[in-house]
């Protein structure tokens, strides 16, 4: 038996709920809403992204399934498709993204703490040269390998972000 937290509720902790709030009232985004709040479909849609739905219908039946966890997840019921997908076309775009500006800023503090004594054994830009692979992505990769000393192991990343630099994308 669990007696710990899942990883949805530590992951929603990191969540700055009060700045969320906030940030909802500046742009009026429950304005009018009876079912699900903008609060509420982030939650929704985090927990989706989690456990990688691939669509409406996949997230409701999820749910469903899932009906004695809602409670844990901050929800009273399960959201309907058609909520769901009323909710995700008429909030206003603007509300996540300033939760994402925030949470980003607070990853940030929260990798400053941390210090970053990773060594750099190589940077490459890679391409993919399997027929399909490259036929279905042909754009250039990036492929850094780093030396971490604490556990003493020799890390690879690939990522198709080249605009960041190394440390970064090693500490992301």
């Amino acid at each position: 038996m669990n007696v710990g937290k899942t990883l949805f509720a530590q992951v929603m902790e990191f969540v700055p709920w009060k700045t969320f709030g906030r940030i909802i009232q500046r742009h009026r985004g429950d304005a009018g809403v009876r079912t699900l709040g903008c609060a509420d479909l982030f939650r929704v849609m985090a927990f989706a992204q989690l456990t990688w739905r691939e669509s409406l219908l996949d997230i409701e039946v999820y749910l469903a399934a899932n009906r004695t966890k809602l409670f844990h997840m901050g929800l009273k019921k399960v959201p309907a498709r058609s909520t769901l997908s009323d909710a995700l076309n008429l909030r206003d775009w603007r509300i996540y993204h300033a939760l994402a500006m925030r949470l980003i800023t607070r990853a940030r503090e929260l990798y400053a703490k941390e210090s970053l004594d990773i060594g750099v054994i190589c940077d490459q830009t890679i391409a993919m040269n399997g027929f399909y692979v490259a036929k279905d992505y042909p754009k250039h990769l990036r492929r850094s390998r780093f030396k971490d000393p604490v556990p003493g192991k020799a890390l690879v990343f690939l990522t198709n972000n080249t605009a960041l630099p190394l440390l970064t994308n090693a500490a992301l």
